[in-house]
């Protein structure tokens, strides 16, 4: 007998009230045990929502035995000042003198084109996206792929494996600061974020990497 993960979805929502997630999803289902992710509106409430699952026990219907809830947060794989300022000190081909070999610049994948383009959501807005970035610091240059007609015509060397998911729907950019302070706010400033987009009443969000 499998285990009725709308069910375990239903008991955990029913654990945090009157709190509420933003998104809960599972990720991975067994005979054993039920893996679920959920994502709050507001951090400040992630310890008292853990408190409440933590520990937690439910009976499943058909099931004599009870399941366990384990509540704990997960960790993000964003880069740390830690772990770029140690990976540029070390690298013996980099200058850290000059740009581009140092940490300047942020490569930002998954942004809508349709949330960031002028001309129907066909291409997206270099000017809009440097108008944007640029309240994290001066930029020394930005670079937007997508933006550019000419880079898709441009025949990838043999390394390079060109991929057509999301191409036309997503987009990259790539950030450049002058100053490595203004690399940094905007590092802390998407770390752990999603890009959010109000469209009257309703809250849209991505998932950028």
């Amino acid at each position: 007998k499998t285990i009725s993960t709308w069910e375990v979805m239903e008991k955990i929502r029913i654990l945090v009230r009157p709190d509420e997630f933003a998104s809960l999803k599972v990720t991975k289902s067994t005979l054993e045990f039920v893996r679920l992710e959920g994502e709050l509106a507001d951090r400040s409430r992630l310890q008292r929502i853990l408190s409440r699952l933590e520990g937690q026990r439910m009976n499943l219907g058909g099931f004599s035995s009870m399941l366990k809830v384990r509540a704990v947060e997960i960790k993000d794989d964003f880069p740390t000042k830690h772990s770029w300022d140690s990976y540029f000190r070390d690298a013996k081909h980099m200058n850290e003198l000059k740009a581009g070999e140092r940490p300047d610049t942020v490569h930002i994948t998954g942004l809508p084109v349709k949330w960031f383009s002028e001309d129907g959501g066909k291409t997206p807005s270099e000017p809009l996206l440097t108008k944007i970035f640029k309240k994290f610091g001066t930029l020394r240059r930005i670079d937007v792929p997508a933006a550019d007609p000419y880079r898709s015509r441009m025949r990838l060397g043999n390394n390079i494996q060109k991929s057509s998911f999301g191409e036309g729907i997503f987009f990259d950019v790539f950030v450049q600061y002058i100053e490595y302070m203004d690399f940094v706010k905007l590092m802390d400033a998407l770390r752990g974020m999603k890009v959010m987009k109000k469209d009257g009443q309703n809250c849209l969000t991505a998932q950028i990497k």
